[in-house]
């Protein structure tokens, strides 16, 4: 697939390049993450009532996104039954 085709050596410079930025990006991303989740366990270890808090939310927040859905799907449905009356 791929052929042994000579590049000019700023395209190799290039390619290289943008192959250790893609790096550190990815890198910086990892470090991030992680400091995160750090932060999170430790907060939640010192407090544990917050996790608890927390996921309570959640859980509400999901709850009420799915009746949201529901209630979205009900208009839309009556909105059709309204313009294939008129």
């Amino acid at each position: 697939m791929f052929v042994d085709i000579p590049l000019p050596e700023n395209t190799q410079l290039i390619l290289i390049a943008i192959v250790v930025f893609l790096f550190i990006v990815w890198l910086i991303h990892r470090i991030e993450n992680r400091i995160k989740s750090l932060a999170q366990n430790a907060v939640y270890d010192k407090f544990p009532f917050l996790k608890k808090a927390v996921d309570s939310f959640e859980a509400k927040l999901e709850y009420l996104s799915r009746r949201v859905e529901a209630i979205e799907d009900r208009v839309f449905e009556l909105e059709k039954n309204k313009t294939k009356n008129i």
